[in-house]
């Protein structure tokens, strides 16, 4: 009898051996995961999270914009968490501080991402339990991605930085044929042309945190008689927007700096403002012609065409005042020019091109002299050049 009680013992003890032997062990995060296939639903979900997440979204700005930058980071995000959890994916990114190095992502942030993340969990059923172990990995991260806040100087890489990014930009608008007309006397002026460039990258230092001192004008001031459009406006941040890129600015820094030239907006468009306006209407018209008639009287190239009229004032004052209504009526003022076409005044007078073009120097320079803004000249002496064909050769 005791034997049989032996022989059972020893029978359940094998049993309960070998049922402990072929337990099987236990099963990695990524198998309770769902593995790659549900790991991927995850991360496209992650992603339209904070593509909708106007607290974090900003730094994604610039891969959100270009599908093959974005693919890259969505693939990147599956092998991480892939290989994270026990799975066979392999992550090549680079490293969580290198990649987040600069991008001054604070607690909230990082907060909201995980929050995006959380949220895209529970779309898909994820249990508690693997979703905090997901979680805390997540937050094991944490002090490689969230960085001590720095000013928006700082982010932007200081003085030598805005210096790069601002002389990039003075080359882009200079290229740029819808808005460089506004620039040209600065262009034509190395002098004038450095002031500018140090009051830009001054503004841009103090606005956005740096020592620089932004000594120039107000911007209502500085743009007041432009005429500056949306358009024009526009187009001026565009050049900013490919500077900025070119030096492979941050999402973040490039859209608070944006932001903060978009507050500046109101006090740069005026509108379509007329040239007429922008001339200074008939008062300024009329300063600018008075001025333009003592330079050809004096210029010893052309004052022999006009030797007559300036012998007779009478004929000298109907020359005066048919061409301020010339350029009144041209421009959009409320002048009417009443004198001949430009091919029967100068019929005769075999004026040549030297000849003409010394007439464009002596009204460019009374422009020149009254301040008259670059894009203002530009369109008035485009206006005479279009006359050229009538004058020339009568």
């Amino acid at each position: 009898m005791k034997k049989s009680v032996y022989l059972l013992l020893a029978g359940a003890l094998f049993f309960t051996a070998c049922k402990k032997t072929e337990e099987e062990p236990p099963k990695s995060l990524y198998v309770r995961l769902g593995g790659n296939a549900a790991i991927q639903g995850v991360i496209d979900q992650f992603i339209a999270n904070v593509a909708a997440d106007t607290r974090i979204n900003i730094f994604f700005a610039d891969a959100a914009a270009d599908p093959a930058r974005l693919k890259k980071l969505r693939d990147n995000l599956v092998n991480q968490v892939g290989a994270a959890t026990g799975g066979p994916e392999v992550y090549t990114g680079l490293d969580m501080k290198t990649a987040h190095k600069g991008m001054n992502i604070q607690e909230a942030d990082f907060n909201a991402l995980v929050d995006d993340l959380s949220k895209s969990l529970d779309k898909f059923s994820v249990p508690m339990t693997e979703k905090n172990e997901l979680l805390t990995a997540l937050g094991g991260m944490k002090n490689d991605i969230v960085e001590p806040s720095a000013s928006l100087y700082a982010q932007l890489g200081g003085n030598a930085a805005i210096s790069a990014v601002i002389d990039q930009f003075i080359t882009n608008v200079a290229g740029d044929a819808r808005i460089n007309a506004f620039f040209a006397d600065a262009a034509a002026d190395p002098a004038r042309l450095m002031k500018l460039r140090n009051n830009l990258i001054n503004q841009v230092g103090m606005a956005t945190g740096g020592t620089e001192k932004y000594t120039g004008l107000d911007m209502k001031t500085a743009h007041k008689g432009m005429g500056v459009s949306e358009a024009d406006f526009n187009a001026l941040v565009e050049d900013l927007v490919k500077s900025l890129d070119k030096f492979k600015v941050l999402p973040k820094p490039k859209s608070q700096l944006l932001g903060a030239l978009a507050a500046m907006k109101g006090d740069i468009v005026e509108g379509n403002t007329p040239l007429y306006a922008r001339l200074g209407m008939n008062a300024g018209i009329s300063a600018v012609i008075d001025d333009f008639i003592g330079k050809v009287a004096a210029d010893t190239r052309i004052n022999s065409f006009f030797a007559a009229a300036a012998a007779d004032p009478a004929r000298l004052m109907r020359l005066r005042n048919n061409l301020i209504n010339q350029v009144g009526a041209a421009s959009g003022g409320t002048e009417k020019y009443t004198g001949l076409s430009m091919k029967a005044a100068h019929k005769g007078m075999n004026i040549s091109e030297a000849h003409f073009n010394a007439l464009v120097q002596d009204l460019t320079a009374s422009l020149v002299k009254y301040n008259v803004q670059s894009k203002a000249k530009i369109e008035l002496l485009t206006a005479l050049g279009g006359m050229k064909a009538d004058i020339v050769g009568q």
